[in-house]
């Protein structure tokens, strides 16, 4: 006995607590005792923890939220007093695999219309997950152990820290834990849009978006790692549902729904539509519906989610994917120059979209360790905010140069677009380089694009040590030819020797592979620059964008030596490629001016 309740039979029991049926033999109903579990006596956490659900319930009075009717002590025990839900945990129900999409959109819709009444008396969960959602035998949600509950007046770091703690080592649920969670950060509603996000994942897939590992490596996958898309898992989900879910699994909280209200109205939509126009179509209609045309890209820089040391490495796939892009004609690929801008910044993928006038673009993360090098990805159509394609790809080093074309292939056949026989083969083949080297090589252009005078001479050195380590490396001698070329630019130093050095670079560069448009575009500015050939200049750039239709470097320099020589017309055609209008347009006022 405790107190008037007869306790009857266990019926759960968790980290924290342990669940009975009991008879309340003053009112004679059934009720649930949770009490707190025999590990945890004279811990303090849990006492709190107890005491927090009490006063999270109390204020709350919803049918799909858990009733609670009283918190009390007995012999040194804390229990609390709910009603006795009758049904089966949805984690029960997911045992036998994913469930139907109408059934899916039932049971979330009633899940967020519990969080809709949770969060107008301020109150966040923090901890939703298959275990914590009973479903009656009448098909109606419960929303149950607010152990975690949150009032938003008292979110702080240190409240956060200490809900990671608990969620993490106590309660075993971290698979289902926020990035802001993980990184202990503040919390709002929202984190509970992403709980339920975790919720829907698993049960349109019957898995998990982020299965149990080790910790570390669960955090990393967490923070940086798109989930498997729900529709590669089952075919016969919805389009517009997989993008609910991915919506709401969002890494940054202002990209996701911003209410449960919000995600209730998402929800509300699905259900009034006939599914089966959508799920249980031909294959041929589903590709229809999935369809999102997209003819512009940007790639945004890759996020490194290594060590800081290896910045030159996430520049350098950033770059490599969309040099690899590029040279899909067919296709509009923003340059390295106008991206790199947004490395680090908070704006909306729309917002970004908007400005580069795009109407698709990837992000993604880039992670090394040791010799195993992992890329993942995420295509986004802007316009609807519609995740189309993400997939994590992993190889060894050696095979760095393969995983990076294999990526812009999988981002080209999902927009569809129609690669040219060669256009394939350029995607399929490449030269085979050292891994040495190429890693060099990476460094060199990452020096190379910050554009000082030390970091110029730094880039030297790399691109030097790529072609000693591999004499019949193309790129790294153009890498080299660029270098030398722009030194005396940031260093002052006698450009003589240099513009010696920069033209056999791109020579021996071109001698390996004459194809190598960036090799065609270092021979070009160093006939302009410096042999003032502006005609074998021009014949070398045309040769270059011909190779390369979306090479940045060679609309850039090709607009400043046509703005130099007085076509501004041209020059800024040939901008529109690449640089912001009035970067030419003032470049081209400059050399009029110093025209004689």
């Amino acid at each position: 006995m405790f107190g008037h309740f007869r306790v009857l039979e266990q019926i759960g029991a968790g980290g924290m607590g342990e669940v009975f049926r009991a008879y309340d033999e003053r009112l004679e109903r059934d009720v649930a005792l949770k009490l707190v579990s025999s590990r945890r006596l004279g811990d303090e956490s849990a006492h709190k923890r107890f005491r927090r659900e009490a006063l999270a319930l109390s204020k709350l009075n919803h049918p799909n939220l858990a009733t609670i009717y009283d918190f009390d002590s007995e012999a040194g025990v804390d229990f609390l007093v709910m009603e006795l839900i009758p049904g089966t945990s949805l984690s029960e129900m997911l045992g036998a695999g994913p469930l139907p999409e109408n059934e899916i959109v039932s049971l979330g819709l009633q899940m967020a219309d519990g969080l809709i009444a949770a969060h107008a008396q301020g109150v966040i969960h923090r901890d939703l997950k298959p275990g914590n959602i009973r479903v009656t035998p009448d098909n109606r949600v419960k929303i149950l152990d607010f152990g975690l509950a949150k009032f938003f007046e008292l979110v702080t770091p240190t409240a956060a820290t200490d809900c990671l703690t608990e969620t993490a080592v106590l309660c075993g649920t971290f698979p289902y834990a926020s990035p802001e969670q993980v990184m202990s950060e503040p919390v709002d509603a929202r984190t509970d849009v992403y709980g339920m996000g975790t919720v829907l994942y698993e049960m349109a897939t019957g898995r998990r978006a982020f299965p149990a590992m080790p910790s570390w490596q669960l955090t990393d996958e967490i923070l940086h790692r798109v989930p498997d898309l729900p529709r590669v898992l089952n075919g016969r989900l919805s389009t517009e549902l997989e993008s609910a879910i991915l919506k709401c699994l969002e890494k940054r909280p202002d990209r996701r729904y911003q209410s449960a209200q919000e995600l209730a109205d998402a929800l509300k939509q699905l259900g009034s539509a006939d599914r089966s126009s959508i799920s249980g179509t031909s294959p041929a209609r589903q590709r229809r519906t999935r369809k999102k045309r997209i003819r512009s890209l940007a790639v945004l820089p890759l996020v490194n989610v290594g060590g800081s040391d290896d910045d030159y490495f996430a520049d350098g796939m950033t770059e490599a994917l969309i040099a690899n892009l590029a040279q899909i004609g067919a296709l509009r690929v923003i340059s390295r120059t106008s991206v790199m801008r947004y490395k680090g910044t908070n704006k909306s993928i729309a917002q970004i979209a908007r400005e580069l006038d795009v109407d698709g673009v990837v992000e993604g993360s880039t992670l090394r360790d040791g010799s195993q090098v992992r890329i993942t990805a995420e295509l986004i159509h802007a316009p609807s905010d519609t995740h189309l394609w993400a997939k994590s790809y992993e190889r060894d080093f050696n095979n760095v140069l393969k995983l990076q074309r294999r990526v812009a292939q999988a981002i080209a056949d999902e927009i569809q677009i129609r690669l040219t026989p060669k256009e394939r083969e350029r995607l399929a083949g490449g030269q085979a380089i050292k891994p040495e080297a190429y890693e060099a090589y990476l460094k060199g252009r990452y020096y190379w694009n910050k554009r000082t005078g030390p970091d110029i001479h730094r880039a030297v050195q790399y691109f030097e040590q790529a072609v000693a380590i591999d004499r019949n490396y193309a790129a790294a001698y153009a890498g080299l030819a660029d270098a030398y070329h722009v030194l005396w630019v940031y260093t002052g130093v006698a450009p003589t020797d240099l513009y010696l050095k920069a033209k056999s670079s791109a020579l021996k560069a071109l001698e390996i592979d004459s194809s190598l448009a960036e090799a065609r575009t270092s021979l070009a500015a160093i006939k302009a620059d410096d042999d003032w050939d502006f005609d074998g200049a021009e014949s070398e750039f045309r040769r270059a964008i011909v190779l390369n239709p979306n090479y940045p470097t060679a609309h850039q320099w090709f607009a400043q030596i046509l703005a130099y020589v007085g076509r501004f017309e041209e020059a800024i055609a040939e901008h529109a490629l690449d640089l912001e209008a009035e970067v030419v347009q003032h470049l081209g006022q400059r050399a009029k001016r110093e025209q004689p």
